[in-house]
């Protein structure tokens, strides 16, 4: 992931990101259903879910509001969304690392979610 790409997300404050995020930086309504019609037919549950790309922890929120049992944790490269997160959805654990390598995540999760990050991967076909 190039610098530019984080100084630029990590330039906004947090009190902007969370903003930003809640208005049209999300996954889709039909993303989120189609993540939350898949967990809840994954077993066992609660479910181990990473988020990687997590933003604003959007995703989390949708899933605990559909009532999934899981345990999250989220991954971003900037703290200033992982501090949207965080308060957005505190009852998760949180990882700063890059999507493209993943060096600081554990690998015992149940399932791994890509959220609109797609385009931020060097090697999609790899991840």
């Amino acid at each position: 992931m190039t610098d530019i790409l984080k100084k630029s997300w990590n330039a906004f404050s947090d009190d902007i990101a969370q903003k930003y995020l809640k208005s049209f930086g999300h996954p889709s309504m039909d993303s989120k259903l189609l993540v939350c019609d898949v967990l809840k037919n994954l077993k066992p549950h609660p479910i181990k879910l990473v988020d990687l790309g997590c933003g604003n922890a959007n995703l989390a929120e949708y899933l605990a509001d559909s009532g999934l049992k899981f345990s999250y944790c989220g991954v971003d490269f900037s703290e200033t969304l992982l501090t949207a997160a965080r308060n957005a959805f505190p009852q998760g654990s949180y990882i700063c690392d890059d999507v493209n390598t993943l060096s600081l995540v554990p690998k015992d999760f149940d399932i791994a979610c890509y959220s609109h990050v797609i385009e931020m991967l060097e090697s999609p076909e790899s991840s």
